[in-house]
């Protein structure tokens, strides 16, 4: 196991603690959106994410990183390391290794996605051999720039509000499954989702098309921030205006509730024209986060 430090020993993860280890780790990132106790008591319950925490009794929390350890692909997807002291290069790294090891100990290169504008962290992942393998656009709409926009849905389309776990990961994944990185999503993470303290009716929708699930879509609220967490359209009711007329849906009822601000991520080079697609409904670039990955070193 990497040497954290002489006096390091791995910590519980709490909430309370380690709310405030991220606040303070990510407090001078652009749009970084505080962590809030409620919130992360929520993720420490998700399937989908593990935290783990170092410290000694000087600092019981210095630093953390977050993993997803369900990855039934061939790389495990990680955080950057999150430091009480954001400068400590060494202990930055220290992390990074042990991340490292979680993911090599399964045979998995790693990922681990980073905001462009954070060139001390992009600089270190470069110093240790990861390369850009992906982009992620992050996007942005004023709601203002909505009003004239109306979904138009074709013949036999059905939206269904907050159905069951089973229909929602279904949907989810049938339209991901030839996506870059696809992983699948379980019934179990989409009713643990539905507990979270920001869930509200309509999060979740699918749209069926002739009693067929065809894709779906799912939206969240924080503050004036609506997000368009996620959309999806099944290969087979593609180019039939179904994913168009999901985003302008999103976006109307997101404005419905008092967002301000629409914001959605996108990769770059998706291959169904999804970045297009929000371009033309007026959506713009404001960032952009880079996939890097490093493979087990053998």
């Amino acid at each position: 196991m990497a040497e954290l430090g002489a006096s390091w020993r791995a910590q519980p993860a709490h909430a309370p603690g380690l709310a405030d280890l991220i606040n303070d780790a990510c407090a001078a990132w652009p749009d970084f959106e505080p962590m809030t106790v409620a919130g992360l008591e929520h993720e420490l319950h998700d399937p989908a994410e593990r935290y783990e925490a170092w410290g000694d009794t000087r600092c019981p929390l210095a630093a953390c990183f977050i993993w997803d350890p369900a990855t039934p692909r061939d790389a495990l997807l990680a955080s950057v390391p999150y430091l009480r002291d954001p400068a400590d290069e060494q202990a930055w790294t220290t992390v990074l290794r042990r991340s490292e090891e979680v993911a090599f100990e399964r045979g998995c290169a790693l990922e681990i996605g980073v905001r462009e504008q954070l060139v001390d962290h992009c600089r270190r992942l470069e110093a240790r051999g990861y390369r850009v393998v992906r982009t992620v656009l992050r996007m942005a709409l004023d709601v203002a720039q909505t009003a004239a926009l109306a979904a138009e849905w074709p013949a036999g389309a059905r939206l269904i509000f907050d159905p069951a776990p089973e229909r929602m990961a279904e949907a989810r994944n049938r339209s991901f499954a030839d996506h870059y990185g696809a992983v699948a999503i379980t019934a179990e993470s989409v009713a643990h989702d539905r507990n979270a303290p920001t869930y509200v009716r309509g999060d979740h929708t699918v749209v069926d098309v002739d009693g067929e699930v065809a894709g779906y879509l799912s939206v969240s609220l924080h503050g004036d921030d609506g997000w368009i967490e996620s959309i999806g359209v099944i290969p087979a009711f593609r180019r039939r205006g179904l994913g168009r007329a999901l985003a302008i849906h999103g976006t109307r009822e997101l404005a419905r509730r008092g967002a301000r601000r629409l914001l959605l991520g996108v990769d770059a080079e998706n291959r169904y024209g999804a970045p297009e697609l929000y371009r033309r409904l007026g959506f713009t670039v404001t960032s952009r986060a880079l996939r890097y990955r490093r493979a087990p070193v053998p």
